[in-house]
């Protein structure tokens, strides 16, 4: 075994140990969101803690899908469809 090879093989552990610890906390806050008894809010929090805007479109209240597909997608233009005027200007606030 070379140096070089020692060298990659000892920077090649630590680095599996971080991604499996990311990979960790991910599911951890995917997991709170299925105690979560509201339809809506359980599916606001998957698109949030897994970033995956697909779990928007279970969103039935469209402020809030709006809302979160802006979030997620991180695009103005769903800010913009937002129909009450306070949360529109804090969507918009938050993507930049």
């Amino acid at each position: 075994m070379t140096i070089g090879n020692m060298a990659r093989d000892s920077l090649l552990v630590p680095l599996c140990i971080v991604a499996m610890a990311w990979m960790g906390e991910v599911m951890a806050d995917a997991s709170v969101c299925y105690s979560i008894k509201d339809a809506d809010e359980r599916a606001y929090c998957l698109a949030q803690a897994r970033q995956n805007h697909d779990y928007c479109y279970r969103i039935k209240d469209g402020d809030s899908r709006n809302e979160c597909l802006a979030k997620t997608k991180g695009s103005r233009d769903r800010c913009h469809a937002i129909k009450g005027h306070d949360r529109r200007k804090a969507c918009l606030a938050l993507i930049r």
